[in-house]
């Protein structure tokens, strides 16, 4: 098969890391792939660092026709056999770039906020969305959350999660947080990884790691992840930090390299947001076999609260503060452990790429697999 991979974002983030793996691996798995990105950017570095060839196609302005025909045109210059395009904006001109080419088309959803109730012209986006062949959720939770947005029934939108190389996660050596970023040695390390959005609701954790200093507890936070554009959020969290004297103990990384490292020093892994679809920083926490706390904010199918780690209500500092405390105690291992079988049993990327080429070879009516070489 011919496959095209589309995204409007640049990255990094979830959305992004799992658009540049499903090209990869498709790739790998011997289908030619062509992935459409808006610029130059992180997403592009690394879709060339995995081979994989790109097309530049810049989206400007709520609704672009140049963004459009661009799309139209790679799709036949590659005579391409099925778009897949990832997130609502990506989807609405993939979708209608599909009908113009007489291509399938199929939309990954991500996240709640992919559909935002407040979305310009969304009646039309989601009539545009609905055209598409294939409607993915990642998450059974955000299936339910889209079938009455895009008014579908709920058979039209298949649900596969997010996959990762659980091999990257199992065994990765760790690094010396104390050391590289001036933290006492015997100080517990808990660490987030996601960038700098409202949904993360890092306010949350911000206070709850205050609750749990002032419970005698001596913890340091490392937050990876990127700030929002305008800095809006960022702003207010660095003064929500000021205000509660929780500058030294509160540690913001922007971009990590190697998250997988990152993990294994863990102490414990917080996820504290607001909402959720299939978070990879959560799999890839689970695989590393780290103490997981997180909010129920959409991962309650991914994670067992009182096996694989601990559940809390969503905007609990208070909840969360007690659960780090028993996650930084002995005996917290056990739920790590269970964790990282789950992750590998469940998540792991080589199935979730396999369900993905099954969908492509349904709606194109093409060999599931790609034909051997000429000798």
């Amino acid at each position: 098969m011919r496959i095209l991979q589309v995204i409007d974002t640049l990255g990094p983030g979830g959305a992004e890391d799992v658009f540049v793996e499903l090209a990869a691996a498709c790739q790998r798995a011997g289908h030619e792939t062509v992935a459409v990105v808006p610029g130059p950017g992180w997403i592009t570095d690394a879709l060339r660092r995995r081979s994989v060839p790109t097309e530049t196609v810049a989206s400007l302005g709520s609704f672009s026709l140049g963004y459009l025909r661009g799309l139209v045109r790679v799709v036949r210059q590659h005579r391409i056999d099925v778009i897949h395009a990832h997130l609502f904006g990506a989807g609405i001109y993939s979708a209608l770039a599909g009908l113009i080419a007489r291509v399938p088309v199929v939309i990954t959803f991500h996240g709640l906020v992919d559909v935002p109730d407040h979305e310009k012209f969304l009646a039309v986006k989601t009539m545009a969305a609905r055209r598409a062949q294939g409607l993915v959720a990642v998450s059974e939770q955000l299936k339910t959350y889209l079938v009455p947005r895009l008014a579908v029934p709920a058979d039209r939108i298949e649900v596969i999660a997010n996959g990762i190389d659980t091999a990257r996660f199992l065994n990765a050596a760790p690094v010396d947080l104390h050391a590289k970023h001036g933290i006492p040695v015997g100080a517990r390390i808990i660490g987030s990884v996601g960038n700098i959005r409202s949904a993360k609701a890092y306010d949350v954790g911000v206070r709850a790691l205050r609750a749990l200093r002032d419970a005698g507890t001596d913890a340091h936070w490392l937050i990876a992840g990127q700030p929002d554009v305008s800095r809006e959020i960022m702003t207010a969290l660095e003064l929500e930090v000021r205000r509660l004297e929780l500058e030294p103990y509160i540690h913001f990384l922007g971009f990590v390299d190697e998250p997988e490292r990152f993990l294994a020093s863990l102490d414990a892994f917080l996820l504290c947001s607001r909402s959720e679809g299939h978070p990879l920083a959560l799999c890839q926490a689970m695989t590393a076999a780290r103490p997981v706390v997180a909010t129920r904010c959409g991962v309650e199918a991914f994670l067992t609260d009182g096996r694989e780690g601990w559940l809390v209500p969503v905007g609990d500092s208070d909840a969360i503060a007690g659960a780090l405390r028993s996650a930084l105690a002995d005996g917290a291992a056990a739920r790590g452990r269970a964790a990282r079988d789950r992750a590998v049993a469940e998540f792991d990327s080589r199935a979730v790429v396999e369900r993905h080429l099954r969908l492509y070879a349904r709606l194109t009516k093409l060999p599931l697999s790609a034909p051997a070489a000429p000798n």
